[in-house]
Protein backbone atom coordinates (compact mmCIF):
# COMPACT_ATOMS: atom_id res chain seq x y z
CA UNK A 1 0.00 0.00 0.00
CA UNK A 2 1.30 3.64 -0.43
CA UNK A 3 2.87 4.92 2.21
CA UNK A 4 1.45 8.19 1.66
CA UNK A 5 -1.80 7.40 1.16
CA UNK A 6 -4.18 9.31 3.37
CA UNK A 7 -7.13 10.11 1.17
CA UNK A 8 -10.64 9.76 2.88
CA UNK A 9 -14.59 11.09 2.26
CA UNK A 10 -15.23 13.84 4.96
CA UNK A 11 -18.76 14.77 4.93
CA UNK A 12 -18.97 18.50 6.93
CA UNK A 13 -15.72 17.91 9.00
CA UNK A 14 -12.28 18.46 8.40
CA UNK A 15 -9.39 16.44 10.91
CA UNK A 16 -6.25 17.59 11.17
CA UNK A 17 -3.93 14.93 12.94
CA UNK A 18 -0.71 15.72 14.45
CA UNK A 19 2.42 13.33 14.63
CA UNK A 20 4.59 12.08 17.29
CA UNK A 21 8.47 10.21 18.04
CA UNK A 22 11.30 9.23 19.74
CA UNK A 23 13.51 6.80 20.13
CA UNK A 24 15.96 3.87 21.86
CA UNK A 25 19.91 4.74 21.20
CA UNK A 26 21.84 3.44 17.91
CA UNK A 27 24.31 0.46 18.03
CA UNK A 28 27.32 1.58 16.32
CA UNK A 29 29.49 -0.23 14.01
CA UNK A 30 32.34 -0.95 16.83
CA UNK A 31 29.53 -2.16 19.26
CA UNK A 32 28.54 -4.78 16.53
CA UNK A 33 32.03 -5.60 16.22
CA UNK A 34 33.06 -6.14 19.48
CA UNK A 35 29.83 -7.99 19.90
CA UNK A 36 30.73 -10.60 16.95
CA UNK A 37 34.02 -11.38 18.51
CA UNK A 38 32.29 -11.75 21.71
CA UNK A 39 30.30 -14.37 20.57
CA UNK A 40 32.51 -16.30 18.11
CA UNK A 41 35.00 -16.66 22.07
CA UNK A 42 32.13 -17.96 23.65
CA UNK A 43 31.50 -20.67 20.53
CA UNK A 44 35.22 -21.64 20.56
CA UNK A 45 35.25 -21.98 24.17
CA UNK A 46 32.58 -24.31 24.76
CA UNK A 47 30.01 -25.37 21.90
CA UNK A 48 26.33 -24.37 23.36
CA UNK A 49 23.16 -26.39 22.77
CA UNK A 50 21.50 -24.40 19.78
CA UNK A 51 18.52 -23.00 22.02
CA UNK A 52 17.59 -20.44 19.13
CA UNK A 53 17.71 -17.73 21.76
CA UNK A 54 20.87 -14.87 21.27
CA UNK A 55 24.31 -15.24 22.48
CA UNK A 56 25.00 -12.44 25.69
CA UNK A 57 26.08 -9.86 23.35
CA UNK A 58 24.70 -10.91 20.05
CA UNK A 59 23.52 -8.98 17.75
CA UNK A 60 20.62 -10.33 16.20
CA UNK A 61 19.79 -9.78 12.28
CA UNK A 62 16.86 -8.37 10.65
CA UNK A 63 13.89 -10.62 10.18
CA UNK A 64 12.97 -11.30 6.88
CA UNK A 65 10.24 -9.18 5.09
CA UNK A 66 7.42 -10.75 4.28
CA UNK A 67 7.89 -13.16 6.70
CA UNK A 68 4.86 -13.79 8.96
CA UNK A 69 1.41 -15.41 8.57
CA UNK A 70 -0.71 -12.19 7.13
CA UNK A 71 1.65 -11.40 4.28
CA UNK A 72 0.43 -11.54 1.40
CA UNK A 73 -3.31 -11.39 2.54
CA UNK A 74 -5.61 -7.96 3.01
CA UNK A 75 -4.21 -6.47 6.70
CA UNK A 76 -5.73 -3.79 7.68
CA UNK A 77 -4.69 -2.39 11.11
CA UNK A 78 -7.23 -0.05 12.66
CA UNK A 79 -7.18 1.79 16.49
CA UNK A 80 -10.54 0.49 19.16
CA UNK A 81 -10.18 2.08 22.73
CA UNK A 82 -6.98 3.28 21.72
CA UNK A 83 -5.43 -0.04 20.97
CA UNK A 84 -3.86 -1.43 17.94
CA UNK A 85 -6.14 -4.42 16.26
CA UNK A 86 -5.48 -6.16 12.99
CA UNK A 87 -7.79 -8.04 10.95
CA UNK A 88 -6.94 -10.20 8.26
CA UNK A 89 -9.10 -10.82 5.29
CA UNK A 90 -10.37 -15.11 5.69
CA UNK A 91 -9.70 -14.60 9.04
CA UNK A 92 -10.47 -12.55 12.03
CA UNK A 93 -9.92 -9.33 14.34
CA UNK A 94 -6.87 -9.58 17.14
CA UNK A 95 -6.02 -7.34 19.69
CA UNK A 96 -2.16 -6.29 19.45
CA UNK A 97 -1.72 -3.87 22.49
CA UNK A 98 -3.91 -3.22 25.80
CA UNK A 99 -2.57 0.01 27.05
CA UNK A 100 -5.02 2.39 25.44
CA UNK A 101 -3.07 5.16 24.79
CA UNK A 102 -2.64 4.99 20.43
CA UNK A 103 -3.75 7.23 18.52
CA UNK A 104 -2.28 7.03 14.80
CA UNK A 105 -1.04 4.26 13.09
CA UNK A 106 0.79 2.80 9.98
CA UNK A 107 1.37 -0.80 8.92
CA UNK A 108 4.01 -1.92 6.65
CA UNK A 109 4.03 -2.82 3.50
CA UNK A 110 3.99 -6.97 4.41
CA UNK A 111 1.86 -6.71 6.92
CA UNK A 112 4.41 -7.94 9.48
CA UNK A 113 4.47 -5.17 11.63
CA UNK A 114 2.09 -1.74 12.73
CA UNK A 115 4.12 1.29 13.60
CA UNK A 116 1.65 3.22 16.21
CA UNK A 117 2.08 6.50 17.90
CA UNK A 118 1.33 6.64 21.78
CA UNK A 119 0.65 9.25 24.86
CA UNK A 120 3.75 9.48 26.89
CA UNK A 121 3.69 11.59 29.83
CA UNK A 122 6.14 14.73 29.54
CA UNK A 123 8.69 14.80 32.36
CA UNK A 124 9.43 18.43 30.97
CA UNK A 125 6.11 19.51 32.15
CA UNK A 126 5.93 21.76 35.25
CA UNK A 127 2.09 23.75 36.29
CA UNK A 128 3.81 25.79 38.36
CA UNK A 129 6.25 26.93 35.53
CA UNK A 130 5.06 30.59 34.28
CA UNK A 131 4.31 28.45 30.20
CA UNK A 132 4.44 25.29 30.97
CA UNK A 133 5.32 22.54 28.73
CA UNK A 134 2.28 19.86 27.34
CA UNK A 135 1.07 17.24 29.71
CA UNK A 136 2.13 14.77 27.01
CA UNK A 137 4.18 14.14 24.25
CA UNK A 138 3.81 11.41 21.42
CA UNK A 139 5.82 8.23 21.21
CA UNK A 140 6.94 6.11 17.99
CA UNK A 141 6.30 2.68 18.81
CA UNK A 142 6.04 -0.84 16.72
CA UNK A 143 4.15 -4.23 17.27
CA UNK A 144 4.66 -7.34 15.40
CA UNK A 145 1.33 -8.41 13.47
CA UNK A 146 0.91 -11.60 15.88
CA UNK A 147 1.47 -8.92 19.10
CA UNK A 148 4.59 -9.50 19.76
CA UNK A 149 8.07 -7.57 19.62
CA UNK A 150 6.51 -4.83 21.26
CA UNK A 151 8.54 -2.03 21.96
CA UNK A 152 9.63 1.72 21.61
CA UNK A 153 11.30 3.22 18.41
CA UNK A 154 11.45 6.76 19.94
CA UNK A 155 10.17 8.07 22.82
CA UNK A 156 10.63 10.63 25.73
CA UNK A 157 14.25 9.91 26.44
CA UNK A 158 14.92 10.80 22.40
CA UNK A 159 12.71 13.53 22.31
CA UNK A 160 14.49 15.15 25.31
CA UNK A 161 17.80 15.18 23.91
CA UNK A 162 16.37 17.54 21.24
CA UNK A 163 15.62 21.66 21.07
CA UNK A 164 12.86 23.13 22.37
CA UNK A 165 11.35 26.54 22.19
CA UNK A 166 10.40 28.00 25.67
CA UNK A 167 7.19 26.35 27.08
CA UNK A 168 7.67 23.66 24.13
CA UNK A 169 8.48 19.90 23.87
CA UNK A 170 9.53 18.23 20.90
CA UNK A 171 7.19 15.17 19.78
CA UNK A 172 6.04 12.94 16.99
CA UNK A 173 4.82 14.65 13.63
CA UNK A 174 4.93 12.52 10.69
CA UNK A 175 6.02 8.85 10.40
CA UNK A 176 6.01 6.33 7.35
CA UNK A 177 7.19 2.89 6.48
CA UNK A 178 9.97 2.92 3.59
CA UNK A 179 8.47 0.79 0.89
CA UNK A 180 10.07 -2.88 1.32
CA UNK A 181 11.68 -3.01 4.51
CA UNK A 182 11.54 -2.47 8.01
CA UNK A 183 12.51 1.22 8.49
CA UNK A 184 10.47 3.91 9.26
CA UNK A 185 11.00 7.92 8.50
CA UNK A 186 9.63 10.03 10.80
CA UNK A 187 9.73 14.02 11.62
CA UNK A 188 9.23 16.18 14.92
CA UNK A 189 7.21 18.74 15.72
CA UNK A 190 6.93 21.40 18.68
CA UNK A 191 4.09 20.71 20.97
CA UNK A 192 2.60 23.10 23.44
CA UNK A 193 -0.09 23.21 26.79
CA UNK A 194 -2.25 25.58 23.96
CA UNK A 195 -2.92 25.79 20.66
CA UNK A 196 0.07 25.64 18.01
CA UNK A 197 1.47 23.28 15.74
CA UNK A 198 5.10 23.77 14.60
CA UNK A 199 6.96 21.56 12.38
CA UNK A 200 10.99 21.35 12.95
CA UNK A 201 11.20 20.25 9.37
CA UNK A 202 13.55 17.06 10.27
CA UNK A 203 13.60 13.72 8.96
CA UNK A 204 14.77 10.80 11.29
CA UNK A 205 14.96 7.14 10.23
CA UNK A 206 14.61 3.77 12.39
CA UNK A 207 14.61 0.58 11.92
CA UNK A 208 11.84 -1.56 13.76
CA UNK A 209 13.86 -4.52 14.27
CA UNK A 210 16.83 -3.06 15.45
CA UNK A 211 16.06 0.08 16.98
CA UNK A 212 18.33 3.14 16.70
CA UNK A 213 17.67 6.68 15.40
CA UNK A 214 19.89 7.97 11.84
CA UNK A 215 19.14 11.58 11.66
CA UNK A 216 18.42 12.28 7.93
CA UNK A 217 18.27 16.14 7.83
CA UNK A 218 18.47 18.49 10.55
CA UNK A 219 15.68 20.96 11.39
CA UNK A 220 14.81 23.38 8.76
CA UNK A 221 15.86 21.12 5.99
CA UNK A 222 13.02 19.09 5.38
CA UNK A 223 9.24 18.64 5.65
CA UNK A 224 6.28 16.58 4.73
CA UNK A 225 7.90 13.90 3.09
CA UNK A 226 7.31 11.13 0.96
CA UNK A 227 9.25 7.66 -0.32
CA UNK A 228 9.31 7.50 -3.61
CA UNK A 229 8.10 3.95 -4.62
CA UNK A 230 11.28 1.72 -4.74
CA UNK A 231 11.95 3.50 -1.42
CA UNK A 232 15.52 4.98 -2.19
CA UNK A 233 14.73 8.26 -2.21
CA UNK A 234 12.30 10.86 0.12
CA UNK A 235 10.73 13.99 -1.23
CA UNK A 236 9.94 16.30 1.09
CA UNK A 237 7.59 19.79 1.44
CA UNK A 238 8.62 22.29 3.98
CA UNK A 239 6.63 25.45 4.54
CA UNK A 240 7.87 27.06 1.43
CA UNK A 241 10.70 24.96 -0.26
CA UNK A 242 10.52 21.46 -1.65
CA UNK A 243 13.32 19.22 -2.12
CA UNK A 244 14.54 15.64 -2.85
CA UNK A 245 17.40 13.40 -0.85
CA UNK A 246 18.27 9.80 -0.72
CA UNK A 247 17.11 7.51 2.14
CA UNK A 248 20.64 7.52 3.65
CA UNK A 249 20.60 11.71 3.55
CA UNK A 250 23.39 11.72 1.18
CA UNK A 251 22.78 13.56 -2.45
CA UNK A 252 20.56 16.31 -1.18
CA UNK A 253 18.84 18.92 -3.37
CA UNK A 254 17.54 21.39 -2.00
CA UNK A 255 15.31 24.30 -2.89
CA UNK A 256 14.24 22.56 -6.05
CA UNK A 257 11.10 24.73 -5.68
CA UNK A 258 10.16 27.57 -3.37
CA UNK A 259 7.11 29.70 -2.60
CA UNK A 260 5.87 31.90 -0.61
CA UNK A 261 4.13 30.98 2.98
CA UNK A 262 1.05 29.81 2.24
CA UNK A 263 -1.11 31.74 4.61
CA UNK A 264 -3.87 29.29 7.08
CA UNK A 265 -5.42 31.20 9.47
CA UNK A 266 -4.28 29.08 11.80
CA UNK A 267 -1.47 28.40 14.42
CA UNK A 268 0.06 26.29 11.33
CA UNK A 269 2.46 25.98 8.60
CA UNK A 270 0.59 24.77 5.43
CA UNK A 271 3.35 21.96 3.50
CA UNK A 272 1.80 21.03 0.38
CA UNK A 273 1.51 16.87 -0.33
CA UNK A 274 4.03 15.66 -2.76
CA UNK A 275 3.32 12.92 -5.52
CA UNK A 276 5.60 10.84 -7.27
CA UNK A 277 4.92 9.79 -11.08
CA UNK A 278 5.70 6.53 -12.70
CA UNK A 279 8.55 8.04 -14.13
CA UNK A 280 10.19 9.21 -11.28
CA UNK A 281 9.10 13.09 -10.88
CA UNK A 282 7.10 14.66 -8.62
CA UNK A 283 3.97 16.70 -8.92
CA UNK A 284 2.34 18.75 -6.26
CA UNK A 285 -0.82 21.15 -5.97
CA UNK A 286 0.20 24.61 -4.02
CA UNK A 287 -3.12 26.58 -3.08
CA UNK A 288 -2.75 30.27 -3.44
CA UNK A 289 -1.04 32.71 -0.89
CA UNK A 290 -3.92 33.72 0.79
CA UNK A 291 -7.47 31.49 -0.01
CA UNK A 292 -9.10 34.61 0.90
CA UNK A 293 -7.72 37.63 -1.39
CA UNK A 294 -10.55 39.09 -3.32
CA UNK A 295 -10.78 38.25 -6.76
CA UNK A 296 -8.78 40.01 -9.80
CA UNK A 297 -10.84 40.71 -12.91
CA UNK A 298 -13.10 38.40 -11.85
CA UNK A 299 -10.92 35.41 -11.22
CA UNK A 300 -10.58 34.34 -7.24
CA UNK A 301 -7.47 32.85 -6.17
CA UNK A 302 -5.89 29.91 -7.95
CA UNK A 303 -4.24 26.30 -6.97
CA UNK A 304 -1.15 26.38 -8.88
CA UNK A 305 0.02 22.84 -10.68
CA UNK A 306 3.66 22.14 -10.47
CA UNK A 307 5.50 19.84 -12.15
CA UNK A 308 9.37 18.80 -10.88
CA UNK A 309 11.95 16.72 -13.04
CA UNK A 310 14.38 15.44 -11.27
CA UNK A 311 16.75 14.69 -14.39
CA UNK A 312 18.22 18.19 -13.66
CA UNK A 313 15.59 20.10 -15.66
CA UNK A 314 13.84 22.85 -14.07
CA UNK A 315 10.67 22.87 -12.33
CA UNK A 316 7.72 24.35 -13.89
CA UNK A 317 4.05 25.24 -13.11
CA UNK A 318 2.08 23.04 -15.12
CA UNK A 319 -1.23 24.91 -15.09
CA UNK A 320 -3.60 26.80 -12.78
CA UNK A 321 -7.23 25.44 -11.30
CA UNK A 322 -9.79 26.97 -8.63
CA UNK A 323 -10.60 24.84 -6.00
CA UNK A 324 -11.64 25.19 -2.79
CA UNK A 325 -10.13 26.08 0.06
CA UNK A 326 -7.64 22.99 1.01
CA UNK A 327 -8.57 22.53 4.22
CA UNK A 328 -12.18 21.49 3.07
CA UNK A 329 -10.16 19.28 0.49
CA UNK A 330 -7.02 18.88 -1.31
CA UNK A 331 -6.57 18.14 -4.69
CA UNK A 332 -6.28 14.30 -5.31
CA UNK A 333 -3.88 13.07 -8.04
CA UNK A 334 -4.57 9.63 -9.60
CA UNK A 335 -1.91 7.01 -8.88
CA UNK A 336 -0.48 7.35 -12.61
CA UNK A 337 -0.39 11.00 -12.08
CA UNK A 338 -1.86 11.58 -15.22
CA UNK A 339 -5.17 13.09 -13.65
CA UNK A 340 -6.37 15.18 -10.65
CA UNK A 341 -9.94 15.21 -9.14
CA UNK A 342 -11.05 18.76 -6.92
CA UNK A 343 -13.86 20.73 -5.67
CA UNK A 344 -14.40 24.10 -7.49
CA UNK A 345 -16.71 26.33 -6.10
CA UNK A 346 -19.87 27.62 -8.05
CA UNK A 347 -22.54 30.18 -7.70
CA UNK A 348 -22.94 32.11 -5.19
CA UNK A 349 -20.52 31.67 -2.08
CA UNK A 350 -23.13 32.41 0.43
CA UNK A 351 -25.23 29.09 -1.15
CA UNK A 352 -21.53 26.99 -0.25
CA UNK A 353 -22.13 25.53 -3.96
CA UNK A 354 -19.23 23.06 -5.36
CA UNK A 355 -18.94 20.83 -8.33
CA UNK A 356 -16.66 17.78 -8.38
CA UNK A 357 -13.99 18.20 -11.49
CA UNK A 358 -11.56 15.48 -12.79
CA UNK A 359 -8.99 16.28 -15.22
CA UNK A 360 -5.62 16.31 -16.60
CA UNK A 361 -2.92 16.78 -14.35
CA UNK A 362 -2.50 20.35 -15.43
CA UNK A 363 -5.91 21.25 -15.42
CA UNK A 364 -6.69 20.25 -19.09
CA UNK A 365 -9.48 18.37 -20.53
CA UNK A 366 -11.82 18.63 -17.33
CA UNK A 367 -15.24 16.76 -16.62
CA UNK A 368 -17.38 18.35 -14.30
CA UNK A 369 -20.36 16.26 -14.33
CA UNK A 370 -21.78 16.35 -10.65
CA UNK A 371 -22.95 19.54 -8.54
CA UNK A 372 -23.84 19.37 -5.28
CA UNK A 373 -23.69 21.52 -2.04
CA UNK A 374 -22.33 18.00 -0.19
CA UNK A 375 -19.98 16.99 -2.69
CA UNK A 376 -16.44 15.56 -1.30
CA UNK A 377 -14.10 13.22 -3.52
CA UNK A 378 -12.98 10.14 -1.89
CA UNK A 379 -10.69 8.21 -3.73
CA UNK A 380 -8.76 7.01 -6.92
CA UNK A 381 -8.68 3.09 -7.62
CA UNK A 382 -5.25 1.46 -8.10
CA UNK A 383 -5.46 1.51 -11.62
CA UNK A 384 -6.88 5.40 -12.03
CA UNK A 385 -9.69 4.74 -14.48
CA UNK A 386 -12.19 5.07 -11.66
CA UNK A 387 -12.96 7.06 -8.80
CA UNK A 388 -15.52 7.03 -5.45
CA UNK A 389 -16.98 10.47 -4.16
CA UNK A 390 -20.07 10.72 -1.72
CA UNK A 391 -22.73 13.78 -1.25
CA UNK A 392 -25.68 13.51 1.09
CA UNK A 393 -28.96 14.84 0.22
CA UNK A 394 -31.32 13.77 2.96
CA UNK A 395 -28.93 10.78 2.84
CA UNK A 396 -25.26 10.01 2.67
CA UNK A 397 -24.46 8.45 -0.51
CA UNK A 398 -21.45 6.58 -2.25
CA UNK A 399 -20.99 6.53 -5.93
CA UNK A 400 -18.85 4.98 -7.96
CA UNK A 401 -17.52 6.91 -11.27
CA UNK A 402 -15.17 6.94 -13.87
CA UNK A 403 -13.56 10.49 -15.47
CA UNK A 404 -15.81 11.55 -18.00
CA UNK A 405 -18.86 10.77 -15.85
CA UNK A 406 -19.93 7.85 -17.89
CA UNK A 407 -20.06 5.39 -15.09
CA UNK A 408 -22.18 5.80 -12.10
CA UNK A 409 -22.36 3.59 -9.93
CA UNK A 410 -24.18 3.75 -6.21
CA UNK A 411 -22.68 1.78 -2.87
CA UNK A 412 -25.59 0.23 -0.79
CA UNK A 413 -23.97 -0.13 2.51
CA UNK A 414 -26.17 -0.82 5.62
CA UNK A 415 -26.02 2.36 7.62
CA UNK A 416 -24.91 4.61 5.41
CA UNK A 417 -28.40 6.45 4.45
CA UNK A 418 -27.91 7.76 8.36
CA UNK A 419 -24.52 7.77 8.93
CA UNK A 420 -23.45 11.84 9.42
CA UNK A 421 -19.83 10.98 7.46
CA UNK A 422 -18.32 8.48 6.01
CA UNK A 423 -14.74 7.94 4.78
CA UNK A 424 -13.46 4.99 2.23
CA UNK A 425 -10.12 4.00 1.20
CA UNK A 426 -9.85 2.20 -1.98
CA UNK A 427 -7.10 -0.83 -1.37
CA UNK A 428 -7.47 -3.24 -4.31
CA UNK A 429 -8.96 -3.13 -7.50
CA UNK A 430 -12.21 -4.75 -6.29
CA UNK A 431 -12.05 -3.41 -2.64
CA UNK A 432 -12.76 -0.32 -0.59
CA UNK A 433 -12.26 0.03 3.08
CA UNK A 434 -15.36 1.92 4.35
CA UNK A 435 -15.84 3.52 7.76
CA UNK A 436 -19.25 5.08 8.90
CA UNK A 437 -18.74 7.83 11.32
CA UNK A 438 -21.15 8.70 14.25
CA UNK A 439 -21.67 8.05 17.88
CA UNK A 440 -21.20 4.30 16.44
CA UNK A 441 -18.89 3.92 13.99
CA UNK A 442 -18.45 1.15 11.53
CA UNK A 443 -15.27 -0.02 9.52
CA UNK A 444 -16.20 -2.65 6.73
CA UNK A 445 -14.64 -3.71 3.56
CA UNK A 446 -16.80 -3.11 0.42
CA UNK A 447 -16.05 -5.40 -2.45
CA UNK A 448 -17.41 -4.75 -6.39
CA UNK A 449 -19.72 -7.77 -6.04
CA UNK A 450 -21.70 -5.88 -3.60
CA UNK A 451 -20.55 -7.64 -0.44
CA UNK A 452 -20.15 -5.48 2.65
CA UNK A 453 -18.13 -7.45 5.50
CA UNK A 454 -17.90 -5.46 8.69
CA UNK A 455 -14.62 -5.37 10.21
CA UNK A 456 -15.78 -4.00 13.64
CA UNK A 457 -17.78 -1.27 15.37
CA UNK A 458 -15.37 1.04 16.75
CA UNK A 459 -17.56 3.75 19.31
CA UNK A 460 -17.97 7.05 18.57
CA UNK A 461 -15.89 9.56 15.80
CA UNK A 462 -13.22 8.45 13.21
CA UNK A 463 -11.97 5.51 12.10
CA UNK A 464 -8.40 5.50 12.48
CA UNK A 465 -7.32 2.42 9.92
CA UNK A 466 -4.30 1.89 7.48
CA UNK A 467 -3.75 -1.57 4.92
CA UNK A 468 -1.39 -3.67 3.83
CA UNK A 469 -2.81 -5.71 0.39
Amino acid sequence: MELMKQTMLRIGLVLLAGLLAACSAPVSDQEAAVATMVAGTLQAQVAPTDTGEPIDGEIQPQSVYGDCPNSGQLSVAYLKDGNIWLWVQGGGSTQLTSEGDAFDLRISGDGCRVAYARQAANPGHDPAHEFPQPETISELWVVSSDGSDQQSLAGVDFFATLPAASGSATTLHYFEWQPGSRQLAFGTRQAFSGPGLISNGDIYLVDADLPGVTLVLPAGAGGRFVFSPDGEQIAFAGANHVGVVRADGTDLRANLVTFPLVITYSEYQYEPPLHWTPAGDLIFALPPEDMFASPVDGVGPETSLWYLPLDGSPAFEAGAIQAVMFPMQEVAFSPDGGRIAYLRPVGNPADNERELVIALSNGGDESAWFNHPNVFFGDWAPDGERYIFSFEDGEMRLMISNPDGSLAVPVALPGLAGAPAVQAEWVTDNAILVSLLGPSAQLGLWTDDGVFQLIDTLGFGMAIFDAAP
